[in-house]
């Protein structure tokens, strides 16, 4: 038993001694200062000593700068006299020993490795999370119905435009209409009143009155050809030659 303990103190010793400053192990062991306590990744990592070890507990010597990965044991049993140190490594020990909170990193007795403050801290940052995304979903659904809306009133301006275009077209084709029974109502009128004169300018007796009948023509031609309004002394004269040459098959226009 005494055996492989003793080889592998004086291993640890000896590298010990190689990475310091000093030529002997009893100044040499007071060089060092405790880094950190971290699990080995595989069952490769060895101590100074050359042991398999479950943690690394590194070490650094304040004068030669160099560092070194040893085991607690090695540590506690081979370095007592470095007060400061062997504390540390018991402090670290202590921890690492312990299951760690998955959040913060510190030892923790909880079997769901994690402490109830930072449990209420993760609950309450999800919750947090939560209602941000209830408030961006509300948000977006507001924005929808904004932009439903928007579409919306869009649309309705739009069959307004298109109403109010039609109606302008209704009323332009009625105006139109109404333009075009007006004048055939007036073509009409005109047509009469024509035939009416023409029957006066045919009589034999306006005829023999080659004056008369020059003067009738020019009125008939004025106003119902170019569609002129008749002065009142050519209504007067025309009133005179139908008082002298009366129709007698139709009567002549007056107004």
């Amino acid at each position: 038993m005494n055996g492989p303990v003793g080889h592998f103190t004086t291993v640890f010793r000896s590298h010990l001694v190689t990475y310091s400053a000093a030529a002997d192990f009893a100044n040499a062991k007071l060089e060092w200062d405790f880094i950190q306590c971290v699990p080995a990744n595989d069952d490769t990592t060895l101590c100074l000593c050359g042991r398999p070890i479950a943690y690394k507990y590194e070490i650094a010597n304040r004068f030669t700068r160099a560092h070194a990965t040893c085991g607690s044991n090695c540590i506690l049993e081979c370095m007592g006299e470095n007060e400061k140190l062997v504390r540390e490594v018991k402090e670290a020990k202590r921890k690492c020993g312990k299951q760690l909170c998955s959040r913060c990193g510190e030892p923790t007795n909880n079997p769901t490795r994690i402490h109830t403050k930072c449990d209420s801290a993760r609950r309450l940052e999800e919750e947090a999370r939560r209602r941000e995304e209830e408030i961006r979903e509300l948000e977006r659904k507001q924005n929808l119905e904004k932009l439903e809306k928007l579409e919306r009133k869009q649309k309705l301006e739009k069959l307004e435009l298109e109403r109010g275009r039609k109606l302008e077209k209704l009323e332009r084709i009625r105006a139109e209409a109404q333009k075009r029974l007006v004048a055939e109502e007036t073509f009409q009128l005109r047509k009469k009143k024509y035939f009416q004169l023409r029957s006066f300018i045919d009589d034999g007796q306006l005829r023999n009155d080659t004056a008369a009948w020059r003067f009738v023509t020019e009125v008939i031609n004025q106003n119902i050809y170019y569609g002129r309004t008749i002065s009142p002394e050519q209504r007067r004269n025309l009133a005179t030659i139908i008082k002298k040459y009366p129709a007698r098959t139709a009567t002549p226009l007056t107004r």
